[in-house]
């Protein structure tokens, strides 16, 4: 039997995330605001949602970077959210834009690249491409448009509902395969934010950051180890973040997958992909396959 340790786990949390939507009540923004005036250990904060371009996102992310913390954002690429955006440009370091790639996505891509560069905006600018399958002519195509403050991530879907072996096995492989191939040849351009991708790149091996250096906390002040994890385990009005991220990290120490001989490739999954907490990814088949498969190869 093999026993694992958990991946990299901190003391105190390095990177948060927060969902703002417009119904934000004043006490949880009040309890926001004094965490981040008091903490000693974030590094930086991150802010997406429907209320992104609200006055309570404004009035965090210019305590944020009153603190020193690094200051993010994500949007969709909609025109209206760059118009939204010049009003908050001066108190955000990086912004990240998701693109869907369905219908004409390359045409909508360029016209949005178009409209990035008429701006200058001085931030670190992440296009995000997210589809089920990657076409390596169309990233190599984008990449020579964009210039040395943008960055492509392209970002792979997986859905364990829906999925059958076949598909998972042909078209995951290629797409992490040509995603890896690119980095390799452009590392600082086009990196790799999809972990699965590990499975095929030792060097990109899966790293969930969810309560291991990052946290989240949604707008009606649940604290939890990711935006898609339904499990709350604590309320930022009622409880201490460190006491809620001490649990957090008790249940990485917990997870059955540390047993398992492909923690080391794997890291135990998504949380976000589980039926419970503890339990395996529901494509952990997947992962060991796809692992062995490329392996024997």
């Amino acid at each position: 039997m093999v026993i694992a340790k958990a991946k990299t786990l901190f003391n105190q949390p390095k990177f948060l995330s927060l969902k703002i939507d417009y119904n934000l009540n004043q006490d949880v923004l009040n309890k926001i605001l004094n965490y981040l005036n008091e903490n000693r250990s974030l590094f930086a904060i991150s802010l997406f949602g429907e209320g992104l371009f609200s006055e309570a996102a404004k009035e965090i992310l210019i305590r944020a970077k009153e603190v020193g913390l690094a200051t993010s954002i994500d949007m969709t690429a909609e025109e209206t959210s760059i118009n939204k955006f010049k009003n908050i440009r001066n108190i955000v370091n990086q912004l990240r834009i998701w693109f869907e790639l369905n219908g004409d996505y390359e045409y909508k891509i360029n016209y949005f690249l178009e409209l990035l560069k008429k701006e200058r905006f001085n931030q670190k600018i992440i296009i995000i491409l997210r589809g089920e399958k990657i076409d390596k002519d169309f990233i190599v195509r984008i990449s020579k448009l964009i210039n040395e403050k943008y960055y492509l991530s392209p970002f792979i879907i997986l859905n364990a509902k829906h999925y059958n072996e076949k598909i998972i096995i042909k078209e995951f492989i290629n797409s992490c395969r040509i995603i890896t191939e690119l980095h390799i040849k452009n590392p600082v351009k086009i990196f790799i934010d999809n972990p699965l991708c590990g499975i095929i790149n030792m060097k990109a091996k899966n790293f969930c950051p969810a309560g291991r250096i990052s946290f989240h906390l949604d707008s009606n002040g649940n604290i939890k180890p990711c935006h898609l994890v339904k499990l709350s385990l604590g309320n930022i009005k009622t409880d201490k973040i460190d006491t809620v991220w001490k649990k957090m990290m008790s249940l990485h120490n917990q997870s059955k997958c540390l047993i398992c001989k492909y923690y080391r490739v794997c890291g135990g999954g998504c949380l976000a992909n589980k039926n419970d907490i503890l339990d395996k990814d529901l494509l952990c088949s997947y992962f060991i396959k796809l692992n062995d498969k490329i392996r024997n190869k």
